[in-house]
Parts: structure tokens; C-alpha cells; sequence
């Protein structure tokens, strides 16, 4: 039975809007590009479905908006955490640490994380956590440097890897080679590891 999946390999450049400015926040180039097999979940879906349409030697310019969801707080990811790590030689910057701030912050994995005061106790500080892409109209040029229909070995390959856990990350997928991750806006590391992927941890 014939699939549908594709190999991309791809070299673009990430912006997003950020205080009034267009800004560089994650350059793929030819030389370490993104590597993914289509419709397996390995990169944000909209991307996957942009990209799956072209073919190689395409360029593409596109906006995918509020890929991470809205910038708002959740109940759900509301959390108190110790005032003390928030604070410098013993006291707290009030100028940085103060209600209504976001301040970035990274868990025991070193997934990355903002984080918006929501109250400044005595002991604890409430903060709503949000992934640091989140609101954000993820602006996309790039080159797909090779698209072909992806082989049965490929595929398996992709699915016993991700069946294993992957490699964690924001909410993208890995591969299978060079240590092998990859996946716009889920990467596990540096590019030069092998890892990339818009929004990686």
C-alpha cells in the first residue's frame, strides 16, 4: 500500500514580533538543515502542512499565527514556587521580580518556560507558565533543499524511535540520525548536536 509520507529536508530562518521588533529567533542554514518525515507528528502541524506541498528547490514564506497557542494564564499551569529562588544576595529586584512581569524560567529537564507573576506571597511566589513561543505569529523563509516520498525503512525507523519516547522537548518529534532531532518547534538541543526545531528546549 502506497504512502503518502515525505522526506523534507529544509533550511529557514524563524522570526516572531517581539517588543515592537521583527526578530531572529532560530536560523536553520543549509549546511545542519531540519530533517522530518511528514504527517508523524515530528514538527508543529502547520508547518508540516505547508512544507508538504512543495518540492524541492521551493522557497516558501508564510506565518503560522499563535502556533503555541494564546499568552494567557491557565489555572491549569499555575504554580507556587519558592520566593527564594527569585532572589539575589538575599533580596528581591523589584524592578524584575514584581507582579504582572514575565521572567523566564526552566524546569529540572531545562525545558524553558515564562513565567507571569500572578502574587508575591511571603514564602511563595504564584506564577502562570507558559511555553516562551506562546502568543506569537511564528514567521517562516526558508528552502526546501529535498522532498521525495519517504521509503517503508524510513518510516519504521521514525516510528520505533518516537514509540520509544523520542527525546522530549517542546511538543516536537526526533529522528534517527546523528542523534538524530529534529522538528519545528520541539528540538532537544544545539544544531550541531544533531537537534533543532523551532522553540527547542
Amino acid at each position: 500500500m502506497e504512502n503518502n509520507n515525505k522526506y523534507i529536508v529544509t533550511a529557514y530562518k524563524m522570526y516572531a514580533d517581539i517588543n515592537g521588533e521583527h526578530q531572529l529567533l532560530e536560523d536553520t542554514p543549509e549546511d545542519k538543515p531540519l530533517w522530518f518525515i511528514s504527517d508523524m507528528g515530528m514538527t508543529l502541524p502547520q508547518f508540516d502542512a505547508e512544507l508538504a506541498t512543495l518540492h524541492t528547490g521551493d522557497t516558501f514564506d508564510f506565518v503560522i499565527a499563535k502556533a503555541f497557542g494564546e499568552n494567557e494564564d491557565h489555572p491549569e499551569n499555575e504554580v507556587d514556587l519558592p520566593k527564594s529562588i527569585f532572589m539575589s544576595d538575599g533580596k528581591l529586584d523589584e524592578s524584575v521580580v514584581h507582579t504582572g512581569a514575565v521572567i523566564p524560567v526552566s524546569n529540572g529537564e531545562g525545558h524553558r518556560f515564562n513565567a507571569l507573576i500572578l502574587e508575591i506571597g511571603e514564602q511563595n511566589i504564584k506564577v502562570a507558565l507558559n511555553h516562551p513561543l506562546a502568543g506569537l505569529d511564528l514567521h517562516f523563509v526558508g528552502t526546501v533543499l529535498e522532498s521525495r516520498p519517504a521509503t517503508e525503512k524510513e518510516i519504521g525507523q521514525v516510528m520505533a524511535f518516537l514509540s520509544k519516547g523520542g527525546c522530549g522537548g517542546c511538543g516536537g518529534g526526533c529522528g534517527e540520525n546523528e542523534g538524530g532531532c529534529g522538528g519545528c518547534g520541539g528540538g532537544c538541543g544545539e544544531n550541531e548536536d544533531g537537534c533543532g526545531g523551532c522553540g527547542g528546549c
